[in-house]
């Protein structure tokens, strides 16, 4: 059985989620989004345990297909977990994601610190807005180091703009509206 395709939940999972927790929250008055905080918080932390789970398992699935318990299964230039889907044809645009032994260290400190900052921020004020935000910022950089098709890595960086935008606007330090325009004007 193939495992090709493992790597689009990894990227699929965080955006899908962090966008639709995102569009309920839109539509709910400010009250239901205070009463939705823990609701978020908990859901955020359990779909960013699952891609931690997910991120180990893929390691060691590719430790027990190659029969080793080393970094040297992984290996540059060949691609574990490689998922093509043509997108756009005639552009020569293709929807492809894969991992090889500089990006999957990556991934997984990405999914290992999803959680770690979800906790480390429990009591974050707006919580229904900023845990799907920095669920969205982590899906939007596994992309960027999954991305195996130039366009598709560029959709990505700029996806991970949007939430960060946003993270330092309305949770960022002193001065954070200056920060922000000048993160957008320069990124």
């Amino acid at each position: 059985m193939t495992t090709d395709w493992i790597s689009l939940p990894l990227v699929a999972l965080p955006l899908v989620s962090s966008i639709a927790i995102l569009a309920f929250v839109a539509y709910a008055s400010p009250a239901a989004r205070e009463r939705m905080g823990p609701s978020i918080r908990m859901a955020t932390l359990v779909f960013s345990l699952l891609m931690l789970a997910l991120t180990t398992a893929m390691f060691f699935g590719i430790e027990y297909i190659e029969g080793t318990l080393d970094w040297a299964s992984l290996s540059f230039g060949s691609f574990n977990y490689e998922f093509r889907y043509v997108w756009i044809e005639s552009l020569g645009i293709h929807w492809s994601v894969g991992m090889d032994a500089l990006s999957f260290p990556m991934v997984w400190l990405t999914t290992f610190l999803l959680p770690v900052t979800i906790v480390a921020t429990w009591n974050e004020k707006n919580a229904a807005v900023y845990f799907p935000l920095v669920l969205m910022m982590g899906g939007a950089l596994i992309g960027v180091f999954v991305a195996l098709d130039l366009f598709m890595f560029y959709v990505f960086w700029e996806l991970t703009l949007i939430p960060m935008f946003f993270l330092i606007l309305k949770w960022g330090g002193y001065d954070r509206k200056y920060a922000s325009q000048k993160f957008f004007i320069y990124t």
